[in-house]
């Protein structure tokens, strides 16, 4: 799961920093007009867009009441196994909201989730692996990708969906670039991670086989 780029230009991001700088723009709105102050936002220093890593507040919330009132119903009556449920219920959201989550694009004002844009859908097939490839990380098309201005070079790729077996990635690009439709009409690719290793050769031509 991306939880070090931005999901709109694809940098690297400062959280506590993005976090700081959303506060100071939004935390007014956030608090008196949408009830968002559970949700973990930043503003990209890099882009200005907005982005959480968080699922819906009000599921979020909903499972901290849940398991609060568990535990003190279980107190009240007397009834350990509600204690217990209730306590591995607390334990679950929050680890789940700590590493299971991704950091999402949203409208900076009411926390809304954007859609990938279907226009930016690209199918690849894997040529050669060399690291891990997991399902909703960002990767690059370039290792020196952040020393460049936002939008400025090839989109980076968000991996969606990730088929092993037939050596098939699935993703979008971040954004629209005039450089997007020249690399996918090459036969190798080279896909970056944030240490700038190449974590696989890829194709956009699904022609060419594995190896």
């Amino acid at each position: 799961m991306n939880k070090t780029r931005c999901p709109w230009c694809g940098k690297l991001v400062d959280k506590q920093a993005d976090a700081r700088r959303y506060a100071k723009e939004y935390v007014l709105t956030v608090i008196f007009r949408r009830g968002r102050i559970f949700n973990h936002h930043g503003v990209c220093a890099h882009c200005g867009n907005a982005y959480s890593n968080t699922i819906n507040t009000a599921i979020k919330l909903s499972l901290y009441i849940a398991s609060v009132v568990l535990i003190f119903s279980g107190f009240s009556l007397g009834i350990w196994i509600l204690i217990a449920i209730g306590l591995a219920l607390f334990i679950f959201s929050l680890l789940y909201f700590l590493f299971a989550t991704r950091f999402r694009r949203i409208y900076g004002d009411n926390g809304f989730t954007i859609e990938n844009d279907k226009n930016l859908f690209v199918r690849m097939r894997v040529i050669d692996q060399y690291y891990e490839l997991r399902r909703g990380e960002i990767l690059l098309l370039f290792k020196d990708h952040d020393a460049h201005e936002p939008f400025s070079r090839v989109s980076p790729i968000s991996v969606s969906k990730l088929d092993e077996k037939a050596g098939i990635l699935e993703g979008y690009w971040l954004y629209h670039h005039c450089d997007n439709a020249y690399f996918a009409s090459l036969d190798r690719v080279h896909l970056y991670d944030d240490e700038g290793n190449v974590v696989a050769d890829i194709t956009f031509k699904e022609k060419i086989q594995n190896g």
